[in-house]
């Protein structure tokens, strides 16, 4: 049995992109759907269940539903669907695209504060590891005084660590798990010391050309959130 749509505001037809024209050719809730799955209009149960068009009918006609519809301009509709005793369906549409948009706005941020959450913990546990080697890789090239070559793989491996520590340093920052440590920052320098690490983060695919100006005044901010921003 072909279910009509009986009586509808005229939203009804701006929030399921249907034209006049459209409904008046075939004003059956089946049509309808035909031609929302024709162009690409997915529906979904509140868990995420996908659910195909033609089998929204007997589901609303059998009890309460909440369905979501997403469109593919990028519109996201609810429907709340509620049997009525003489037969057939009553529905209210709503259109939940901005609220949908905030909720994912708000999953997002959450997952970043998850992210730097991991980071500064992972990094601050580096950071006490670094500390004992780089003392360790200290003392190594002074008592290597003696044997030159000896003390000069002590001292790259110390340099090596030292850049290491800073790059930790620099996941603190980012998780805002160390504390604002205002200096006077030369620009230049601190763009200079951060060529190495943009070079093999953006891969052997990318070269990077500085292109400084000179003279620059020295600024007083915190180095790592300069670096950040």
């Amino acid at each position: 049995m072909a279910r009509r749509l009986v009586t509808c505001n005229p939203q009804y037809l701006a929030l399921h992109e249907v034209s006049a024209e459209e409904l008046a050719t075939d004003p059956t809730i089946t049509g309808i759907n035909r031609i929302l799955t024709a162009r690409g209009v997915q529906a979904s149960l509140p868990d995420g269940t996908p659910v195909a068009l033609e089998d929204l009918v007997p589901r609303r006609l059998a009890g309460p539903q909440r369905v979501e519809m997403r469109f593919p301009s990028g519109r996201v509709l609810e429907m709340r669907s509620n049997p009525i005793p003489m037969g057939g369906f009553a529905t209210i549409h709503m259109d939940v695209t901005e609220q949908r948009a905030t909720q994912s706005q708000l999953l997002h941020a959450q997952k970043l504060e998850t992210v730097g959450q991991l980071t500064g913990g992972i990094a601050h546990d580096f950071n006490n590891i670094l500390a004992v080697i780089i003392g360790n890789l200290n003392i190594l090239a002074r008592e290597l005084s003696a044997s030159p070559a000896l003390k000069a793989r002590a001292e790259r491996g110390l340099a090596a660590a030292s850049r290491a520590a800073g790059l930790i340093n620099r996941l603190l920052t980012f998780s805002r798990r160390q504390r604002l440590a205002p200096e006077n920052v030369d620009l230049n320098g601190l763009v200079r010391g951060m060529l190495d690490l943009l070079q093999s983060s953006l891969g052997s695919g990318v070269r990077i050309t500085p292109d400084l100006a000179t003279d620059l005044p020295r600024v007083r901010v915190d180095p790592g959130q300069l670096e950040n921003a």
